[in-house]
């Protein structure tokens, strides 16, 4: 029973996921160019680092700093193709990252990922403290709604590990494996949850500093979605 329910659970979070992200290239191909050049890079770097044997730092270094030359690029270079197209190139991508080993492609990519994150998180927290948002979403507004009660329809919306626990499935089968000792679960779980719980919150203040109207729009079929709403809220 626990298999159906945790291969359920990677269905469906995969397809919303997919759905996010075509809609979010289509809206923004921007990303679409700079994602694409960033598996690029990520498969290069493990390269790099587990077959060519280069320095971590030295490689770090200038794996960053592609990593960013590729922001940049995407900002030049949009790809722009239809929503079908980019649904089927992220499941055909699914497919390959799921057979790849994990040094080829995830954990290059993950590291590499983690300084864009942070980087991220750290202008956010800057912006909210010098910005000061102006909170314009009640504290409270109801617990049912004509679309359906809160609970547990939360916890299928909100699939991370600040609400759900879904990471805990996913880490069981990748995390796990390239510990060094097993004591270091607790740094990197523990820790990887705070972080987490800190975007989330800075997620809660994007949101909140939106009207009701403005947040609509954004959600709309023209807006861009959830992705592009938090993204653009945080670069202004």
């Amino acid at each position: 029973m626990f298999l159906i329910i945790a291969w359920s659970t990677l269905i469906l979070v995969i397809a919303v996921f997919t759905i996010l992200v075509a809609k979010t290239f289509v809206m923004v191909p921007e990303s679409a160019t700079s994602s694409i050049l960033f598996i690029f890079l990520a498969v290069l770097f493990g390269l790099g680092v587990y077959r060519m044997n280069y320095p971590l730092g030295i490689i770090t270094i200038v794996g960053v700093a592609i990593l960013f030359g590729c922001v940049g690029l995407g900002l030049l270079f949009p790809l722009k193709l239809k929503l079908m197209i980019w649904i089927i190139i992220l499941m055909v991508y699914v497919f390959i990252a799921s057979v790849t080993p994990v040094w080829l492609l995830l954990q290059p990519r993950d590291y590499l990922n983690s300084f864009l994150l942070y980087t991220l998180i750290f202008a956010a927290i800057l912006g909210i403290v010098f910005t000061n948002p102006t909170i314009h979403l009640s504290a409270f507004t109801t617990f049912q709604t004509s679309q359906g009660a809160l609970f547990p329809l939360l916890f299928v919306t909100v699939a991370c590990g600040a609400v759900s626990g879904f990471h805990s499935l996913v880490a069981s089968g990748t995390t796990a494996k390239q510990l060094d000792k097993e004591t270091d679960a607790w740094f990197i779980g523990y820790g990887g949850m705070l972080i987490e719980g800190m975007l989330a919150v800075i997620a809660l203040i994007v949101a909140a500093s939106l009207t009701s109207e403005r947040f609509r729009e954004y959600l709309g079929s023209s807006g861009g979605g959830p992705i592009a709403l938090f993204s653009e809220c945080i670069g202004s």
